[in-house]
């Protein structure tokens, strides 16, 4: 998934030089507590033509498999938007069909009071297997918390990477 997410989603997005991590797997390291760790990160730098900045976009990526999920997958899911610019719930949908119950009816509301994207997948591998059933709109995270964010949840590899775009 992190290699579509790098090679497909990322390119769609228009996202040149993306860090694209996963950050779940970190060990006993402190990264902030109960659901501070994404399962997977994107950041990208961004510069645009005719604007005199650059652009900083971190994505996060909750995945959850075909029989792991409920409605507290989107309040995890919430808790990472306090420190990305997008978050997104994953869903792994070997069937190719996100059911259509009152618990996925909720969970898409969910989404939309969050400010949170709903994607499913039937394939991890295959990009064209996803389906963006909620594009995540972007948000502002307090500029400390999305430093913390990335201090704590970037590999010393993707830190020194994202220094080096953003100077």
């Amino acid at each position: 998934m992190r290699n579509v997410l790098e090679e497909g989603w990322a390119l769609d997005q228009g996202f040149r030089n993306p860090i694209v991590e996963i950050t779940a797997h970190q060990g006993a390291r402190s990264t902030g507590g109960q659901w501070s760790r994404t399962d997977i990160t994107v950041v990208a730098i961004q510069t645009f033509e005719m604007l005199p900045t650059k652009h900083l976009d971190v994505v996060t990526f909750e995945i959850k498999p075909a029989d792991g999920w409920n409605i507290t997958s989107v309040f995890e899911t919430a808790a990472h938007s306090k420190a990305a610019t997008h978050s997104y719930l994953a869903i792994y949908t070997p069937e190719g069909k996100f059911p259509e119950t009152d618990e996925t009816v909720r969970i898409l509301e969910e989404c939309g009071r969050f400010n949170i994207g709903l994607v499913t997948f039937d394939e991890p591998s295959d990009y064209f297997t996803y389906n963006f059933i909620k594009v995540a709109p972007r948000l502002e995270p307090e500029p400390g918390d999305l430093d913390q964010f990335l201090r704590t949840q970037i590999s010393a590899v993707g830190q020194a990477e994202i220094r080096k775009q953003t100077r």
